[in-house]
């Protein structure tokens, strides 16, 4: 399968549609391992170690037995950060800081390593956002193939659902804004000046409530003591033009008119022995 990448440039890495740098697929995998392994399963370094210290005893091969001894002695000891220097680069051979001291030296009957494109010093959330493998990248590029694809056929419908999703961030947006914003108080309106509010109730001199349309048939009540009897209260009723005017007299004694029976069932039982 031929390798296309989105980004490419012969200075830099090779970068994939995510912009993420490619891999090797061992280089990958050898990471990602790691990573796992410290992350996840911290003893499971020291074990390895151990085992390869054994196994080089048992070859009695003194270049194993110091790579082994080595690795022991640096899982035990905790990473210190190294000072670099402006005159230093990576690629240059390691030396001292000063023309007295001792110019460092690799360990014999070790190859040199390789220098490695990726960083390990990481977890594992943050390396699989920043690397990626061949396979990964290849798999990418056939995916978003066949959506332009299928968004060049049906692209009717991916406008549609555009305006939806356009539409949907606005009606957020300005749930935001009213929600950061302050509102008015419920049931307060804004007034350019103070009104008096109209009392309810308040008696007055009758002046407002004067009619003097003519042909207006309206009922009215007046209580009034009674000139040739004391203690009696009578209602004089004013009618329409016409009408006679009544006298009653509402302290007198009425005449109950309830029914003096009780309620009850009204059917009666008929015994045939009787």
């Amino acid at each position: 399968m031929e390798l296309t990448t989105g980004a490419s440039s012969s200075s830099g890495p090779a970068l994939s549609l995510n912009k993420q740098v490619i891999l090797d697929e061992d280089e990958y995998t050898e990471a990602l391992s790691h990573i796992i392994a410290r992350d996840f399963f911290p003893s499971l370094v020291h074990l390895d170690a151990t085992n390869e210290y054994l196994d080089a005893l048992r070859t009695q091969d003194p270049q194993l037995i110091n790579a082994s001894v080595r690795r022991l002695e640096q899982l035990s000891t905790p990473r210190t950060t190294r000072t670099s220097y402006p005159w230093q680069t990576p690629s240059q051979t390691p030396f001292a800081a000063g023309p007295s001291d001792t110019p460092l030296r690799t360990p014999r009957g070790e190859p040199p390593q390789k220098r490695m494109r990726y960083d390990t010093d990481m977890n594992l959330d943050n390396f699989q956002a920043r690397y990626t493998s061949e396979d990964n990248s290849s798999f990418t590029e056939i995916l978003d193939d066949e959506n332009r694809k299928r968004r060049e056929k049906w692209g009717w419908a991916w406008e549609a659902q555009k305006r939806v999703e356009q539409q949907r961030d606005r009606m957020l947006e300005g749930r935001e804004r009213l929600l950061i914003e302050a509102q008015a108080g419920t049931g307060v309106k804004e007034r350019f000046r103070i009104e008096i509010p109209t009392p309810a109730g308040l008696l007055t001199d009758g002046s407002e409530g004067d009619r003097t349309q003519e042909g207006i048939k309206a009922q009215c009540s007046e209580i009034e003591q009674a000139d040739g009897e004391a203690g009696k209260v009578v209602v004089r009723e004013k009618f329409s033009r016409g009408d006679t005017e009544e006298v009653v007299d509402v302290m007198a004694p009425k005449k109950d008119t309830r029914p003096a029976g009780v309620d009850g069932w009204e059917f009666k039982v008929r015994l045939l022995l009787c």
